[in-house]
């Protein structure tokens, strides 16, 4: 049974990239970060999905996929609705 991680209101959560190579971008990050990689993805899958993890913890993934994407970060919020409309008076999209 997984772990139920939960993160007050607008903090940082998870962070992911996509990389045509994520098993060289894995490589690359374990050495700069000290993080183990494991695939998510059954063996064969025709995409990977790697899950980085430090001390034991999940901290971030990288998947298949385009060279330009960035990293993303993903921030806990208690109603995505409330926060979607705080963005939009704000006047953020």
């Amino acid at each position: 049974m997984a772990l139920a991680r939960t993160y007050p209101h607008g903090v940082p959560s998870w962070v992911d990239i996509e990389r045509p190579d994520p098993h060289g971008a894995a490589e690359f990050y374990a050495g700069l970060f000290g993080r183990a990689f494991q695939d998510a993805l059954p063996t064969g899958a025709p995409e990977a999905s790697l899950i980085a993890s430090l001390d034991g913890r999940d901290v971030a993934a990288i998947g298949s996929g385009s060279a330009s994407s960035p990293w993303r970060t993903y921030v806990a919020v208690d109603d995505a609705g409330a926060a979607a409309r705080a963005v939009t008076r704000a006047g953020g999209t």
